[in-house]
């Protein structure tokens, strides 16, 4: 949904944990129907605009029943409509057996039926719907353009105002059929695809199929004298997809020539959005647009409703268009993840303007996304319960404009960590899972989607921007050494954030030379920084990085794109320290190699190693060799064939180009450690493994003990080997808290070993 002003923002609405008649779970708000799955309705209907506001029929129900023993069934109707009959079966059941208050209608079938058993039944009613209240919109009577109109919009609670509902989007319903009388010389848009439109006298009977899986408040109807305007086809995937619009009789002709023209450009958003996203998820039917009374766009599938105004807006055009992928073919499970629909669709408008030509600004149109985000950052992107209770409170609060954009810039910043490729992949798979395709989905769902594909673990990512309100400011310091350069990230403050101390966010930078630029993604954690734009790679300690680049850099721009709802301040410092990014000493029979890798470029000669035998007073042994130079990173070793008895302290100390000196970490090596004990990986959120090779285990046991970096005892094992070959042992570490914890490796024979390991979350 898209409210052409923004002086008021669409949701959508479900509390989990209400239970039906029968006491059984439904994730619908009154908790009706919660023992039976609904198939498919049939809606036959008596409508005249020009009469009094009312609706008279029958809704027809199939459903199948998901326990045992149902006798006893519920829908959601507005206390207004009157219940005259109920079908089952072929008769009318006893006014006893129907019950209808507190907006719930419950009817007891007077026999039990098993699991899983197919039955239907038929509800006739009448009566005039509710008058909209604030946000509560539901079914109105409306002159438009000197000509009546009635039409519906049920977001978020209001579908059960004019029909007996079932309003659970877990529940969608397979398939639904549209009888629709009304006076000849009105015309019905409807879901789906129309067959027929007969005269019978004075009437005119439409019938209109929809085929496709839909969820209650996306069911729709608009009646009145509309002029249809068939725009020809659409080609997706070799299925020719018909384009309509109806617009109400009496416009102006220069005014339908605008709005066709800017309703056209959904022909080039469709084949774009399927290249990205999966072929248009209703093709066998339609997609078209028609006139209501409400003052933006609502995207009923297959055919959504648009003011006058919105058919002139190409962002409503887009956004609308937008929903059939995230909202409609993949609906939210509850009204908390809202988000998942809106901030999709609000940020396909800028793929819409990135992609096809003669619409708005793209950069212009994500600027003004970003900012309007920032301006509710007190807001999360996922609503509260406390906020679901009416359409007003969801509609009216900060709540119906987050959903939207800063729903749009997390969609947004998940597509800069991710890349292109990435991201795009992982939103088809999203939509193409078998069980959420045509179903719903959860927050959840679409984070174990973009971790898939981004090789990492983005749960720090989710919490700080969808579940929790807030966004980040930085001071960004940068340095080279030639091609060479360094980027430093201090997270300032954190904007109505409340008590959150860190956000984990993704960082965008310009990086520009004299004839060359080049635009850098760096996923900043709390304590750890990646590269990011390609999935995410491997964290590492400390909040700084480095990158080699095809030119020498002159300055530096914080995402002058929009790309992220950070703040951000960019300053040149003459140097920045030197990214260690690690530092071993590992023993042989021989010697002691010392190992240094770092992130910056340095000559041989500036590389020196010390070793202590009191961890305290260190002299320089020598200068470190470079020995190979992978991935932007050059490693430095240095052999120590004279190693004493006992334990040796060993570092390495680094003189800058600026001539700053900067000592690695100390590395200890005592007699009769065995270096060829390893432990992966060092950065994990789960699991350890540790390798024991074959010469170690003629140990018949070793003893494992895992502490923290203050000492405390977190783990301990007795492992007994019965073998003299290798072995690895797993340790699961999801228990802990996150921090840096030591590994102690004792044995008979003087086996000693530590190592260590840093748990990131």
């Amino acid at each position: 949904m898209n409210h052409e002003f923004c002086s008021h923002l669409n949701s959508k609405l479900s509390i989990a944990g209400n239970f039906g008649a029968n006491g059984l779970y439904s994730t619908g708000k009154s908790g009706t129907g919660a023992n039976i799955d609904v198939k498919y309705h049939r809606f036959d209907w008596r409508i005249n605009p020009d009469s009094t506001k009312y609706i008279k029929g029958s809704v027809t129900t199939y459903f199948k029943t998901i326990t045992a023993n149902v006798n006893q069934i519920s829908f959601d109707l507005h206390n207004n409509l009157n219940v005259t009959a109920v079908k089952f079966r072929g008769s009318n059941l006893p006014s006893g057996n129907i019950n209808h208050s507190s907006h719930k209608l419950t009817i007891n079938l007077g026999t039990n039926l098993a699991n899983d058993f197919l039955d239907s039944v038929t509800i006739f009613y009448q009566g005039v719907p509710p008058n909209q209240i604030g946000e509560a919109i539901g079914y109105i009577q409306q002159k438009i353009n000197s000509s009546n109109v009635i039409w519906t919009l049920s977001e978020s609670y209001e579908d059960r105002n004019w029909w007996p509902c079932k309003a659970d989007m877990q529940d969608k319903i397979d398939s639904l059929d549209f009888i629709i009388s009304v006076p000849s010389g009105f015309w019905v848009a409807a879901n789906g695809k129309l067959v027929d439109s007969s005269l019978v006298g004075s009437n005119r009977i439409f019938k209109i199929k929809h085929r496709y899986p839909i969820a209650s408040y996306l069911v729709a109807i608009g009646v009145g004298k509309y002029t249809k305007n068939y725009r020809g086809t659409v080609n997706i995937n070799g299925t020719q997809v018909p384009i309509v619009y109806y617009y109400l009789t009496g416009r102006v002709s220069s005014e339908i020539n605008a709005r066709v023209s800017a309703m056209d450009k959904v022909k080039e958003e469709m084949v774009v959005f399927s290249n990205l996203f999966g072929d248009y998820p209703f093709k066998n039917e339609l997609y078209g647009m028609y006139e209501f009374g409400f003052s933006g766009g609502m995207e009923h599938q297959t055919f959504s409703g648009m003011s006058w105004s919105a058919m002139n807006n190409w962002s409503v055009i887009a956004h609308e268009l937008a929903h059939q992928w995230f909202g409609n073919k993949v609906s939210f499970a509850t009204w908390n993840d809202l988000w998942l629909a809106e901030g999709f669709a609000k940020y396909l408008e800028v793929i819409a303007a990135q992609n096809v030509s003669g619409l708005g600004s793209a950069s212009s149109h994500l600027s003004g996304i970003r900012n309007t985000a920032r301006s509710y950052g007190a807001y999360a992107a996922r609503i509260p319960d406390a906020n679901m209770v009416t359409s007003d409170l969801i509609w009216n609060s900060g709540y119906g404009a987050s959903v939207y954009y800063r729903g749009a810039m997390v969609i947004s910043m998940l597509r800069a960590l991710l890349g292109d490729e990435k991201f795009f992949q992982a939103c088809r798979n999203f939509l193409n899972d078998p069980a959420l395709a045509y179903a719903s989905a959860t927050t959840n769902d679409l984070k174990n989607h973009m971790n898939a594909v981004a090789g990492y673990d983005l749960s720090g990512f989710f919490q700080d921007w969808v579940m929790d309100p807030g966004y980040a400011s930085y001071n960004v310091y940068w340095g080279n050494n030639g091609k060479w350069i360094n980027i430093q990230l201090n997270q300032a403050s954190r904007v109505s954030a409340g008590s959150k101390a860190f956000m984990n966010s993704p960082v965008v930078l310009r990086i520009s030379g004299s004839s060359k630029d080049t635009t850098v993604v760096i996923y900043h954690m709390n304590g750890y920084v990646a590269k990011a734009g390609d999935g995410i790679k491997t964290p590492k300690a400390g909040n700084r990085v480095s990158y080699m680049l095809s030119f020498v850099p002159t300055s530096v721009s914080f995402d002058p794109g929009y790309t992220t709802m950070n703040a951000g301040t960019v300053a040149k410092m003459a140097t920045l320290p030197v990214n260690i990014h690690d530092f071993k000493a590992n023993a042989t029979p021989s010697g002691n190699w010392l190992r240094l890798w770092l992130d910056e470029v340095y000559d041989s000669d500036e590389v020196e190693i010390q070793r202590s035998e009191d961890g305290k007073n260190f002299s320089t042994l020598g200068k470190m060799q470079l020995a190979e130079e992978a991935s932007g990173k050059k490693m430095y070793q240095y052999f120590d064939a004279g190693r004493n008895p006992g334990t040796v302290y060993y570092r390495a100390k680094i003189i800058e180009y600026g001539a700053e000196t900067v000592y690695s970490s100390i590395e200890r090596i005592t007699a009769g450690e065995y270096a060829s004990i390893s432990l992966y990986p060092t950065l994990t959120n789960d699991v350890i493994h540790i390798n024991f090779p074959a010469d170690v285990l003629r140990e018949s046991k070793v003893n494992i003990y895992i502490r923290s970096s203050g000492g405390e005892l977190v783990y301990a094992e007795e492992k007994k080997f019965n073998h003299n070959s290798a072995a690895i042992i797993k340790i699961p570490v999801n228990r802990l808290a996150s921090g840096n914890y030591f590994v102690e490796i004792t044995g008979g024979s003087g086996l000693k070993a530590v190592r260590q390991f840093t748990r990131i979350y």
